[in-house]
This record gives structure tokens, C-alpha cells and sequence, in this order.
């Protein structure tokens, strides 16, 4: 059988719950310190999924992407925007070929200058998330705006705009007024072949070496145990979903241990 995909969903590591994806649907997500919604998309035929609600890799500016986490919400608690981190974490690391670790090493880095699309939007605090995401972001309209008017005209060099986040977010407060859409997309890895693609042509056959051991991206507070959301993806060799269940002593590790 062809290999199957598990996303799940939750505000820590220990509360998670299997969510759907590529048909269209956005999952709510609420906790103490952060409510909104998460949409999942990848590209790729995974067994018994229904890819013909998903037009997300229609747009122009997704066509080379393979995967993503669209993201909707807000803080509940007024936050440094250089405190937010964003980031992978393996139940255990991968013991990958030299070079190719970086292209699956996501560091717990900023929030804000992680994402390769973001803005915010001011929303009165006593009204409800929206749960439905936006189309795929391609022009940053923040109101109020995340930078100064002349860092912001370096959104039409993508690379350049986020340098700059990396730079002004420690001036940058998040309060539960500020609406965050971001999206957290990507391209290099095939799906469900599990293929790192690299430019020149290098390819190179992941699947091997992995052992179907979850991979979690998690949003948290710099400096303590604070989570404020985590999507975990767990891909499943032979398609059969069997228990995932870990019985190792192994505890999970940071991709980058960056506080």
C-alpha cells in the first residue's frame, strides 16, 4: 500500500488530536495563551485522501511549494514578538547523511521572521476568531503595519522582508487585538515519496531512514514551557494507520536549542 499521513493538532505535545487536510477545512485550536484556527496542505497522493477541495498549489506563488501550515489567530497575552518561537522537534533526530539534516532542520527561531508569509490585522479582543483562512497570502497588508514603510517595501524581495523582521522583532508587541494570518510553506521534500528534491537535480530518498517517528512543529514562549500551539505530521510506511503509540524512553528534542 501506498504510505499514509497523519496530521495532528494541539495546544502542547501531550493534548494532540488527528486533524484532516487537503479538503479545504480549517481546524480550531484554543488554548490559555492562544486561540485560532490551522489549515494543512501537501502536495502529494496519500491513500483514501480527497485532494479535489484543495486548490491551495493552484496559486502562482505556491506552484513550487510541496507543503503548509496556514496559521490564524491571536495571543491571548501581550507578547515580544522576539519571544514567540517557532519550530521543529523529533521524537528522536534522524541519522541523515551529511548535508541533508539542514533541509529538514526548522530551529526554533522567531515567529515572525520564520514565516515566509505574514501580516496581522486589528481585531476588537471581545470578537470571535475567524475560523475560515484567507487565500494563500501574497502581498503583506498589515494594519497596523509590522515594520517601518521603508523596511516594508522589501516585501517584493521576499528574502529581504524577512531579514528585516528578523531584525525589528524584538520592537514589535503582540497584544489579543492583533489578528496573525501566516504561512508557514515549503518546497524541497517530495511527498508521499518522501524525496528531498534540491536544486541541480539532487535527490535523495528520505524514506529510508525514517522510522515513523512523529515530527512536530511547535509555537512557543522563548524561555519557558509555555506552548501555544503544535501541528505534528507522522508518516506511515505501508498506509496501514496502526497504533503510533511510543513505548521508547526516548524524550523529544529540539531541532535548535535556541532561548
Amino acid at each position: 500500500m501506498p504510505p499514509s499521513l497523519k496530521v495532528s493538532l494541539g495546544p502542547n505535545l501531550d493534548e494532540l488530536e488527528e486533524i484532516s487536510f487537503n479538503d479545504g477545512s480549517s481546524h480550531v485550536i484554543q488554548s490559555r495563551l492562544f486561540e485560532g484556527a490551522i489549515s494543512v496542505h501537501i502536495k502529494g497522493d496519500f491513500g483514501g485522501t480527497d485532494n479535489s477541495k484543495n486548490t491551495y498549489f493552484n496559486d502562482e506563488s505556491r506552484t513550487a511549494r510541496t507543503w503548509s501550515i496556514g496559521i490564524q489567530g491571536r495571543f491571548l497575552q501581550e507578547i515580544n514578538g522576539n519571544d514567540i518561537l517557532f519550530g521543529n522537534v523529533f521524537d528522536r533526530p534522524l541519522n541523515l547523511p551529511w548535508g541533508f539534516s539542514a533541509v529538514l532542520s526548522f530551529a526554533q527561531s522567531p515567529f515572525l521572521s520564520t514565516m515566509p508569509y505574514l501580516q496581522r490585522i486589528e481585531l476588537d479582543p471581545a470578537a470571535p476568531i475567524p475560523t475560515g483562512l484567507p487565500a494563500p497570502i501574497t502581498t503583506e497588508r498589515s494594519r497596523p503595519a509590522l515594520a517601518p514603510r521603508e523596511l516594508r517595501l522589501s516585501w517584493g524581495r521576499r528574502a529581504s522582508f524577512i531579514k528585516c523582521l528578523l531584525r525589528v522583532a524584538f520592537l514589535i508587541t503582540l497584544t489579543p487585538r492583533d489578528l496573525i494570518q501566516a504561512d508557514f510553506v515549503h518546497g524541497h521534500i517530495q511527498f508521499p515519496s518522501l524525496t528531498i528534491a534540491l536544486p541541480g537535480g539532487v535527490q535523495f530518498d528520505l524514506m529510508y531512514y525514517y522510522d515513523e517517528r512523529p515530527v512536530h512543529f511547535v509555537c512557543r514562549k522563548r524561555g519557558t514551557e509555555d506552548t501555544f500551539f503544535v501541528v505534528s505530521f507522522t508518516v506511515i510506511k505501508d498506509g496501514n494507520d496502526r497504533d503510533q503509540e511510543d513505548t521508547s524512553d526516548f524524550t523529544p528534542v529540539d531541532s535548535s536549542d535556541i532561548d
